[in-house]
């Protein structure tokens, strides 16, 4: 920022204020605008440039016609190193279950080498579905793993689930998605004893009833 100032250290609004970066790896860069109620002017650019240091400087043409210049400021640019991407895998990807049932994720965390990474925090949640909301967080083992057991007590339909951390770098990461399938087993049909006489039953009546009509 510009801050223009009068004699009485008062602000001055609308003058008409220069800003220039005159060295460094983004000199040119520069804007022109008037000051707010504030007294004051905004000057954002992107250091592009490459690594060094920038001078900034303010000018202007004050109300008798005097060109003046602000004190320089300075802006150290350099090359910040870019973190290791980390990446999570949620698994297993698909499944199906009775409602009612229990279910368990695995978020595994895993470094660019593809090693686990231990220590991390991670959330598991159910984004969407008849279980909507349900969610554990908790800090990866050595295995680089964290775990969610969660019951389907919301119904059928298809769960959605993801995970999530701030990785190495301190950005979101977030993992692949899964779905669970809620579903309710047909109710089974009881079974009824068959009618049947065995066959040396039946050779056992034969036998009376020819007794019987002898006599």
């Amino acid at each position: 920022h510009a801050l223009v100032l009068d004699g009485n250290q008062n602000p001055v609004t609308g003058r008409l204020v220069h800003i220039a970066v005159t060295a460094g790896p983004n000199a040119g860069w520069f804007a022109d605008g008037v000051t707010d109620g504030s007294g004051l002017f905004a000057f954002s650019y992107t250091g592009a440039g490459g690594p060094g240091t920038d001078v900034i400087m303010a000018s202007m043409t004050d109300a008798g016609g005097v060109a003046r210049t602000s004190n320089t400021v300075s802006v150290l640019w350099t090359e910040t190193p870019v973190p290791p991407q980390e990446s999570i895998v949620l698994y297993p990807a698909t499944a199906a279950r009775n409602v009612g049932q229990q279910h368990t994720v695995t978020a595994m965390v895993l470094d660019a080498a593809g090693s686990p990474v231990f220590g991390r925090e991670v959330r598991i949640n159910v984004t969407a579905g008849p279980n909507a909301g349900d969610a554990v967080t908790g800090m990866t083992g050595a295995s680089g793993t964290v775990a969610f057991t969660y019951t389907g007590d919301g119904g059928t339909g298809r769960d959605t689930l993801q995970a999530a951390m701030i990785g190495a770098g301190g950005t979101t990461v977030t993992s692949n998605t899964a779905i669970v399938d809620w579903s309710i087993p047909p109710t089974p049909v009881p079974e009824f004893p068959g009618i049947g006489i065995p066959v040396a039953l039946l050779g056992l009546l034969a036998i009376v009833c020819r007794s019987m009509r002898r006599h």
